[in-house]
């Protein structure tokens, strides 16, 4: 649900997560992984197709995020 968040509110942002859980790469449409090589480490990119903009009628948290981020604002 979080990370639905993060596509819905913050489409226009780079997000950086750092995980080890396998599973974690269906959140991300990119996998950047440390390879070690004779030569050194290298980074190997992974790139998946970006996801389906929601159908109609499925946008229940739209603007969750806003609404939360404003009620921590406010109690600060």
């Amino acid at each position: 649900a979080m990370m639905r968040l993060f596509r819905e509110e913050l489409a226009e942002t780079a997000l950086v997560s750092i995980g080890h859980r396998p599973g974690l790469d269906a959140y991300h449409d990119r996998t950047l992984t440390l390879v070690r090589s004779a030569e050194g480490a290298r980074l190997q990119v992974r790139r998946r197709p970006p996801p389906r903009p929601p159908r109609a009628g499925t946008m229940v948290g739209r603007g969750a995020l806003r609404r939360l981020l404003g009620r921590q604002s406010a109690r600060a």
